[in-house]
């Protein structure tokens, strides 16, 4: 856990901004390139080898070229005194699941909502991405009403077709019986540790929409 006004590398921590499975996300200032930025630390034991960290790496740099109106902009990835973490654009506002919980949304509304998550969604697969944490938690709803999908933390490439299923399940676990995601917007195929694509990200829209 880091505290406020520690610095973490070229960063200072300025705020906690939650707190998950994968790690902590801070609000932190970018002292190299004067920003305001969003630093989610990933919890050690989920990449703890070699192979992991590397994997970890290059997802979140293969999402970093994502470019959209509705995706939040990942400015990079390091490691720090062995915590990895990921910087990005820091997005003011309050999560689609504040919103649901703060006052029912209309029709209009929650289309409006939909629609941008789908063309976002729809993004990120089209250069490869599953990002398998769809939920509203991780939408964010912007004082001028945009909308944003954060985190990228679980985000792996689709699995080649010769990649055997067993392998496939080995990438998103991190040690035997622990699946990565959030059981309640989990596709059963994530849930059992199965092979996932982008019609698990279909199953977590869906959901988030819909409950």
């Amino acid at each position: 856990m880091l505290t406020i006004g520690q610095e973490f590398g070229r960063f200072r921590i300025e705020a906690k901004l939650g707190e998950g499975g994968m790690g902590v996300v801070y609000r932190a200032f970018d002292l190299e390139f004067d920003r305001v930025v969003a630093l989610k630390i990933v919890r050690q034991e989920l990449f703890g080898s070699p192979e992991g960290r590397s994997r970890f790496a290059n997802e979140a740099k293969a999402a970093s070229k994502l470019h959209h109106p509705h995706i939040v902009t990942i400015h990079d990835t390091g490691c720090v005194h062995g915590l990895d973490y990921i910087s990005m654009e820091y997005v003011e506002g309050e999560t689609l699941q504040e919103r649901i919980a703060r006052r029912a949304l209309g029709i209009d509304e929650a289309l409006r909502y939909a629609i941008a998550m789908a063309d976002a969604v729809s993004a990120v697969h089209s250069v490869g991405i599953v990002h398998r944490d769809l939920k509203p938690g991780n939408i964010v709803i912007t004082a001028g009403q945009n909308v944003k999908l954060l985190d990228f933390g679980l985000a792996k490439f689709n699995d080649p077709a010769n990649v055997t299923e067993f392998t496939a399940t080995r990438t998103m676990c991190t040690r035997e019986g622990q699946i990565l995601g959030t059981v309640f917007y989990m596709s059963p195929e994530q849930a059992e540790g199965r092979v996932v694509d982008a019609r698990s990200d279909i199953f977590h829209l869906d959901r988030s929409c819909t409950k």
